[in-house]
């Protein structure tokens, strides 16, 4: 199995698919397999060469359970670190929630290596963080409850691949990495207003971290946001349907 190493982390990665290369960045407690259980992989891998991999802590990568091995700077560098694996020099980036949060920091430390980002349902304000980490908590004492929870929640069955991933889960390792992210260095408006790629912002118009996602997109220059009708935070992936001609269309007119 092949898999980045970042200073003694291993990063666990798949390459699938032909074209021009995109990396898909999960969100918590998601792995490589989420991709495909929602259609993206399918959908996609005819006309891109996907790099899919398992943030640490999830899937087949490792999982610290210090708190410090989930620092910003660490997370974006897994992503170089799959990249200088598979020897690619850029890509373009797709991520979702957390993955959303690693890419917009990655535009930042490490703007050089992306083509373009794919951002959705970032978290950018700690508040949501915050909150994010409560409603998470459960994983390490009630799994079960804790996944009926999400489900109700989200107002999408989950698909059985899915159940199975999160339970199988280091619930200890998951919870360091969302108690890291509280205090992860905010992208500051200066910071944004200096990213030069291509981006696409989007979420769920019920979805709590709407505004700031749309107030996020307005600082990056040339940016679109996409606020997507109905949905929340986890519907707005799942819903791969809603989501997709967004991105495909947002990708097919930069790659031209």
């Amino acid at each position: 199995m092949p898999y980045a190493n970042n200073g003694g982390v291993k990063i666990y990665y798949e390459v699938e698919g032909q074209g021009p290369p995109l990396l898909l960045a999960h969100a918590w407690i998601q792995k490589v397999e989420s991709w495909r259980s929602y259609g993206y992989v399918e959908s996609l891998k005819n006309d891109y060469k996907l790099i899919l991999f398992d943030a640490r802590a999830h899937g087949k990568s490792d999982k610290p359970h210090e708190v410090s091995a989930f620092e910003a700077n660490l997370m974006v560098g897994d992503v170089v670190a799959v990249l200088d694996d598979i020897g690619i020099e850029q890509a373009h980036y797709l991520g979702y929630s957390m993955g959303a949060n690693v890419g917009l920091l990655a535009a930042i430390l490490a703007p050089s290596r992306f083509q373009s980002f794919i951002l959705g349902g970032i978290r950018r304000d700690v508040s949501q963080a915050v909150s994010t980490l409560k409603a998470y908590a459960p994983l390490l004492t009630d799994p079960e409850s804790f996944l009926r929870q999400r489900e109700r929640a989200a107002g999408v069955p989950m698909t059985d691949e899915v159940r199975t991933a999160i339970l199988a889960n280091d619930a200890e390792a998951v919870v360091a990495s969302l108690k890291a992210h509280v205090d992860w260095p905010p992208v500051t408006d200066d910071e944004l207003s200096r990213i030069s790629v291509p981006c696409l912002l989007y979420c769920g118009d019920l979805d709590n971290g709407r505004e700031k996602t749309k107030e996020t997109a307005a600082h990056v220059p040339g940016a679109r946001f996409v606020s997507l009708a109905g949905l929340d935070h986890g519907p707005a992936f799942m819903r791969s349907e809603m989501t997709l001609p967004h991105i495909k269309r947002f990708l097919t007119e930069i790659t031209k």
